[in-house]
Parts: structure tokens; C-alpha cells; sequence
């Protein structure tokens, strides 16, 4: 398969497509949309479980809830040892489609090139967009948000040339945050990270990077893709490569799997309960 990597030094090879692809993520997206529809909720701490008894994972923490410590994939009564007055709510997968629907028609407004990634993150591309414009667009779309969704929503958005960077940005400052990743900052973004700060790098990978001298995200970077397909033992490697460094739609299929809530083991309590998905559905792709 022909990647168009072949011959010379490719390990500083960063694409040079501008960034106009712009991720954007509901911040603690089942709680947020719990505490929107009920005044009563918000600025409490309130998590959403598959059950509500004290086995239930959480699958989603409000912000305040967060500031305790209780996080996606732990059990009530974990939680609750944390935070006695802890709200539990059971998921009201309608509600969460609805606010998903209204984004995406939001975001449709903008561009054709709409990708609704899993139930609480999209992907925007806006072809030939300069960089300012991208960000004036970005605060566009957070004061519609809570304009034409609701107050209470916020979202963290992630600008730069790929689908895998734009995430890696989104994830950089939340909730409500606005980060940009370019030819110009990617190194000194990279530097703060820990492997597994990167989406679809959890334990098992990070240990084979790190078996094969890879031991940072920004050595990551700077290694050749025939390393990382060493250290992956596979293609996977030249994939991983694309991602972090190269065009903006040659690694599209793996994007699409690594930028999922599922690959990045958000869920870690097993499945979601019915009703809810947290992959693309069939039909959610505007452009591909």
C-alpha cells in the first residue's frame, strides 16, 4: 500500500495542510444534558450510571462532579464514598439523541463536511478556511450552542489539520475550551502529553512503545513509521505515523476508530445500555 512515505528522512515530516478540521466534544455529555433539562441539577454534583444501585458504572460525570474526583467508568458506591449526596440519574437515551440531532443540524449550518462521530463528538471540516477564521468560528459555535441548545451545554473544541489532532486538542482544555494544534506548536503540545493522554493509547500499547524506546508522545512523533510498525508489529504502526503527523485523510479509517468513546475504553464498566450508541450510526455521515 502505497502511503506516499517512501525514500528519505520522513520523521519530521508534518503535514503541511492547514488546520481546518475542527473537533468538537460535549463536555460530561449525558450529566451536562441531565442538568440543562432539570434548573434543579445544575451546579450540583450528578452522574449518570447504567444502574443506580451501587454496582452501576458511571458513564458520565458533570463538571462539578468531576471536581471530587469521580470519574467515567467507576462504580456508585465508589462514588459515593467520595461524595455521599451524590446524584445518580438512570440515561435517558432520547434526550441525548435530541441534543446530538440539534448539534449536528447546528454544525450542518457551517459545512456539508459534517462526521458525527459517537453520540457526544463531531467532526467539521472546513476546507481552505484560514486559521483566524476557524477560531472566530469555533467561539461562533459555543455562543449558539448555549444560545440555541442550552446554557447549560458546553463543548471543547479542537482545531488542526487532522481528525486524530483536532481530538488530541479538544481533550487539551476542558470543559469549554478552545485549542489549536499547527505546524508551529505541535512539538511543544506533544511535550506536555503522556502516551496515554493520545485517544487509543491505553496500557497495552503504551507498553509496546515503551519496549521499543518510545517512551513520550513526542518521541512518537519523531520516530520513523517503519519503528512504530515494528513496535505495533503490524501496519497499524505506518497508520499511528499518519495520524500524528501526516495528511488529513490518508489515515481516515484508523481516525475513525481511534477517535471513538469505545476505542478509548471510556465505558470501562462493559456496555452501554440500550438505546444509547457511542459509535457513527449508519446515515451520520454527511461527507466522508
Amino acid at each position: 500500500m502505497d502511503f506516499g512515505i517512501s525514500g528519505g528522512d520522513m520523521t519530521n515530516a508534518f503535514t503541511s495542510h492547514a488546520p481546518t478540521t475542527m473537533y468538537v466534544d460535549i463536555n460530561s455529555c449525558f450529566a451536562t444534558i441531565e442538568q440543562q433539562a432539570n434548573p434543579l441539577l445544575r451546579g450540583k454534583p450528578v452522574v449518570v450510571a447504567a444502574y443506580t444501585t451501587g454496582n452501576g458504572c458511571i458513564l458520565a460525570a458533570s463538571i462539578e462532579a468531576k471536581q471530587y474526583g469521580i470519574k467515567t467508568g467507576m462504580r456508585v458506591r465508589d462514588a459515593k464514598q467520595i461524595y455521599q449526596p451524590l446524584i445518580v440519574l438512570f440515561p435517558d437515551p432520547e434526550k441525548y439523541r435530541y441534543i446530538n440531532e440539534r448539534l449536528t443540524m447546528l454544525l450542518q449550518s457551517y459545512s456539508q463536511h459534517v462526521q458525527v462521530q459517537s453520540i457526544d463528538e463531531m467532526i467539521v471540516r472546513m476546507d481552505e478556511m484560514p486559521l483566524q477564521s476557524m477560531i472566530a468560528l469555533a467561539r461562533e459555535i459555543k455562543q449558539r450552542i448555549r444560545k440555541e441548545i442550552g446554557v447549560w451545554i458546553t463543548v471543547s473544541i479542537g482545531i488542526a489539520p487532522n481528525a486524530f489532532l483536532a481530538k488530541t486538542a479538544s481533550n487539551l482544555k476542558k470543559p469549554d475550551g478552545l485549542e489549536i494544534i499547527t505546524k508551529t506548536n505541535i512539538e511543544q503540545v506533544l511535550g506536555l502529553l503522556a502516551l496515554t493522554d493520545l485517544c487509543g493509547i491505553k496500557t497495552g500499547n503504551a507498553t509496546r512503545l515503551i519496549n521499543h524506546g518510545i517512551a513520550t508522545p513526542i518521541e512518537m512523533y519523531k520516530t520513523s513509521p517503519d519503528s512504530l510498525e515494528r513496535a505495533f508489529g503490524s501496519i497499524i504502526g505506518t497508520y499511528w505515523w499518519l495520524c500524528v503527523q501526516r495528511e488529513k485523510h490518508t489515515a481516515k479509517k484508523l481516525q475513525s476508530i481511534l477517535c471513538t468513546d469505545s476505542s478509548n475504553n471510556s465505558n470501562r464498566c462493559g456496555n452501554y445500555p440500550s438505546g444509547i450508541s457511542t459509535g457513527r450510526k449508519n446515515g451520520d455521515t454527511t461527507s466522508s
